[in-house]
């Protein structure tokens, strides 16, 4: 058996039509591998972009003016569990370099997968979790002030 040019041994081995399908879906599949990779890294990241442009399409120019640092922040959660399942509730206190109590608005995600942002003047939240995991408290933005550092954040364990 003689083989020229492939001729013979496409005879032999069958077509090949398959072969682009194949590459195409492991090129998708690679492709799907990296976006989860980049947002399991940059979800964080992600979440606190989208809660800023929430609070300005919900409160346009409310969340600009002099610059203020977050000098504190300190986190607290605790867990219950019933028959429907736990519920995980997270407070914050936040520290400022500036007087008064203005509107703090803090996003809270909890590592069971629930996740709100909250605007007042000592944040608190109760959210869908775990019985125990780690919930993160990053202050968004604070009314009628500008971020200095943007967003400042910090984690407890529950």
């Amino acid at each position: 058996m003689q083989i020229n040019g492939g001729v013979e041994m496409k005879k032999r081995f069958g077509r090949q039509e398959g072969q682009g399908l194949v590459e195409y879906s492991l090129i998708l599949v690679l492709i799907a591998v990296v976006i989860v990779i980049v947002m399991t890294l940059m979800g964080t990241r992600i979440s606190q972009m989208f809660a800023r442009v929430m609070l300005e399409i919900d409160y346009p120019g409310e969340f600009s003016g002099p610059t203020v640092n977050v000098t504190s922040l300190s986190v607290s959660a605790s867990s219950s569990c019933g028959p429907g399942g736990c519920d995980i509730h997270a407070s914050t206190t936040v520290g400022l370099d500036v007087g008064g109590s203005p509107s703090i608005c803090v996003q809270f995600s909890a590592s069971g997968g629930g996740s709100k942002l909250v605007c007042g003047a000592n944040p608190s939240v109760t959210l869908p979790g775990n019985s125990s995991g780690d919930v993160e408290a990053c202050v968004i933005g604070i009314r009628g002030h500008t971020l200095a550092n943007g967003p400042v954040c910090d984690t407890v364990s529950y």
